[in-house]
């Protein structure tokens, strides 16, 4: 175009449109041409052998993922109906005793346990 070797023409806004004659085509329209060129047809059938593998694969890791959800949902139910078991008061433990707060041989009697329904969640979690 610079060179003056394209026709074209140059709207107010600079957009650029180049001219065709009728007789010049984008693509070769003729009958003979249908289909891809002899040398081209081993390369068409490796990627179609490509993309049949790939969506074999494809459908193989849908599978395995959903049989993964299935095994998660099953794994989540079964720990949900374990959840009051887990947060079932237990026997009341005795607060620890550092070997600094008793002399040897002296005994402190344990401190008086409260029900552990009255006790908050984390005193009874950290006690």
């Amino acid at each position: 175009m610079q060179r003056g070797q394209i026709a074209h023409e140059k709207d107010q806004a600079g957009r650029v449109r180049i001219i065709l004659d009728s007789g010049e085509t984008l693509q070769d329209e003729s009958p003979g041409n249908t289909g891809p060129v002899a040398d081209e047809a081993p390369l068409v059938e490796e990627l179609r052998d490509r993309v049949s593998y790939l969506e074999r694969m494809l459908e193989e890791e849908r599978g395995a993922r959903t049989e993964e959800r299935r095994r998660h949902d099953t794994l989540m139910a079964q720990l949900m109906q374990r959840m009051p078991e887990l947060y079932a008061p237990s026997e009341p433990r005795e607060s620890p005793q550092t070997p600094s707060d008793t002399a040897p041989g002296s005994h402190v009697p344990p401190e008086p346990q409260t029900s552990t329904q009255e006790r908050p969640w984390w005193r009874r979690w950290f006690s």
